[in-house]
């Protein structure tokens, strides 16, 4: 019974996953259309209707999406520096992606693996348990799980609270990795967006 619960929850995970994605999508290609993407003050003209409220909307959903992640990270990122600026969006991305990351690792240190594998997932579960052999190794996992873009660092954060990891410890790479990999994400995908402004 419990394990079919579980399937049942891993499966509701993966469509929520899919949804996400697809629905971001399409709203990339209708916000190219709009010119939302390579027309900066387009852009923000759009997001003003949304008023002051705008910017608890998207630090709520940056946080939604670290805790289960069914919105790409690599789109919402950029997305928060063009909506509030540089500095403003950087705030707006890391608090909450800082804050969903020690949820992650609290969740799994609270309620161990049997919840880390129905949020994560048969095929990064299986990662995680290989992570684990070696814990020694592990920190240097995380290390780059939270620095290198497109690394799986919502699945690391959850095999972390797995681990005998300290808090205090787990807090101190976060707060020096994960700034790096918004940073990355935030101009990276800007400069791609521009440059290919120019082309289309």
């Amino acid at each position: 019974m419990v394990k079919r619960h579980e399937q049942f929850v891993q499966q509701l995970i993966n469509v929520l996953n899919i949804v996400g994605t697809v629905a971001t999508i399409a709203f990339m290609i209708w916000a190219w259309h709009k010119g939302l993407l390579t027309d900066k003050q387009a852009f923000l003209d759009f997001m003003k209707q949304f008023g002051v409220t705008a910017p608890i909307v998207f630090v709520l959903i940056q946080f939604l999406q670290t805790v289960i992640p069914v919105i790409p990270g690599s789109v919402t990122i950029p997305l928060g520096v063009y909506m509030f600026g540089n500095v403003g969006g950087f705030m707006c991305n890391l608090l909450p992606i800082f804050l969903g990351s020690v949820f992650n690792f609290y969740l799994a240190r609270r309620f161990g693996r049997s919840l880390v594998h129905i949020l994560v997932g048969d095929k990064y579960y299986a990662k995680a348990i290989h992570w684990l052999e070696d814990r020694n190794r592990f920190e240097r996992i995380l290390i780059l799980g939270l620095i290198l873009p497109f690394m799986p660092a919502d699945v690391v954060c959850y095999v972390a609270g797995l681990t005998n990891l300290s808090f205090k410890r787990f807090v101190q790479i976060l707060a020096v990795g994960k700034p790096v990999t918004i940073l990355i994400y935030s101009y990276a995908t800007i400069f791609i967006i521009d440059l290919a402004g120019k082309f289309f």
